[in-house]
């Protein structure tokens, strides 16, 4: 796990709070699984109006040092693509981690010589207005990324933050937090499947099935394109992906500002707000409000 993966574990998980007031401009996004280095390039820069510019998040901030400089830019866009390019992959060939792109017509082009005007089929050019990141995770390697709940088992963060140990220290404190109940519903799912095996006559030659869920970890529009349902297609490719996976359960652990989009998409909450705690010197310091949810194909 990179740092990209640090900011998606500990930082809010913001789409638009889209609430489909512009819903005709959802036939003009389209949504790809991100590949090129251009592709990472421009998510990051999306990444950072929106979680370090618009939200301000201190976590984000802290886990990605310089990305207001273009240095700290360019790293962190090589980051995200070091991160697609080493994802693992499960049992079945499944990428455990999926960067997507959403794009939509770009505005200031003009369509190509001798191409269609304005409307379905324009050959214009394109430009990239959210991004997001999918992960499939369980509690075996062979079925997803198990996460250990300790930042320090997935991330150099040495490296990340040389020589900052109270940056280091306070990431780890979040991101302790911020996992766990992901963590408990793992564990818990793994309990009803071994209890299920049990009350059945005992798990016989093949164990139950670990858990597997896919997870939103991060999910971020351009400011300037909020609120026209980008949000809502990057969150329905992941659903529809967990479809086709055969996987059951998606969860984000989600900011005030996505939380009604999830809720229309049919996540629902898991108890109250994430509770971060945190070393008596980091109480002045920023925390995000975060809840964890679950959309559940098995749900009534």
């Amino acid at each position: 796990m990179t740092s990209t993966a640090v900011a998606a574990a500990v930082a809010a998980a913001i789409p638009d709070n889209d609430d489909d007031r512009n819903a005709e401009t959802e036939t003009e996004i389209e949504v790809e699984v991100a590949h090129s280095p251009e592709d990472f390039v421009a998510g990051y820069r999306i990444v950072s109006e929106a979680l370090g510019r618009q939200v301000g998040d201190p976590v984000w901030q802290a886990s990605n040092p310089g990305w207001d400089t273009a240095e700290g830019q360019a790293a962190g866009a090589r980051r995200m693509l070091h991160r697609s390019r080493t994802a693992t992959a499960d049992r079945d060939g499944n990428p455990n981690a999926v960067f997507l792109k959403a794009s939509v017509p770009d505005p200031d082009a003009a369509p190509a010589r001798g191409g269609p005007g304005p409307g379905p089929g324009c050959d214009r050019r394109r430009v990239i207005v959210g991004f997001a990141l999918w992960i499939q995770s369980s509690t075996r390697p062979e079925h997803g990324t198990v996460h250990s709940g300790e930042l320090r088992d997935a991330v150099d963060l040495e490296a990340l933050l040389p020589g900052d140990g109270r940056a280091q220290a306070f990431l780890c404190q979040m991101y302790r937090c911020q996992v766990r109940p992901r963590l408990e519903f793992l564990r818990a799912k793994e309990e009803e499947a071994a209890a299920a095996a049990t009350a059945e006559g005992g798990a016989g030659p093949s164990p139950p099935s670990p858990p597997v869920i896919l997870v939103l970890g991060t999910c971020a529009t351009h400011p300037s394109y909020q609120r026209r349902g980008v949000g809502t297609k990057l969150t329905r490719w992941g659903l529809d992906e967990a479809r086709r996976r055969g996987v059951s359960d998606v969860t984000v652990e989600a900011s005030a500002m996505g939380r009604r989009l999830y809720e229309r998409l049919g996540f629902r909450p898991q108890g109250r707000d994430i509770v971060y705690e945190t070393d008596e010197e980091f109480a002045g310091r920023g925390k995000p409000s975060n809840v964890f949810m679950v959309y559940s194909r098995n749900s009534s």
